[in-house]
């Protein structure tokens, strides 16, 4: 906090306030540095992405959303609970099929043996 005060304060080059993103510029030249002494890895294959997975949570969020955006503006009719309640079971469907394909081992989107560890639930 000091130190954005006295790059204001100081007002190199006349910019005002903008000097303050200048604080960026060690932090990204010490980052760019330190980035080589990073060792490389090398995963053996990329997994393809589950797109079966995005689409279920994304037609979830759509259901979820919609339910609490809209609501408030048209009161809270039928179609708001029963998409509310369906959003419920999606994310269900969506659970049991993150789950099954962890068991088959396919990549799935969310691996869901991560919610059985303490440390995991507690983050």
């Amino acid at each position: 906090m000091v130190l954005g005060g006295f790059i204001i304060e100081s007002d190199f080059g006349g910019l005002g306030w903008r000097m303050i993103f200048l604080v960026n510029v060690p932090i990204g030249i010490f980052s760019i540095l330190m980035a080589r002494f990073i060792p490389k890895s090398y995963a053996p294959d990329r997994p393809l992405l589950d797109w079966s997975g995005v689409i279920i949570v994304s037609i979830r969020l759509v259901l979820f959303l919609a339910h609490l955006i809209e609501s408030p503006n048209h009161g809270w009719t039928i179609w708001s609970s029963l998409s509310f309640i369906s959003s419920v079971f999606v994310l269900f469907w969506f659970w049991k099929l993150q789950t099954r394909k962890r068991f088959a081992n396919l990549q799935p989107l969310i691996d869901t043996g991560l919610f059985h560890q303490p440390r995991f639930m507690i983050g």
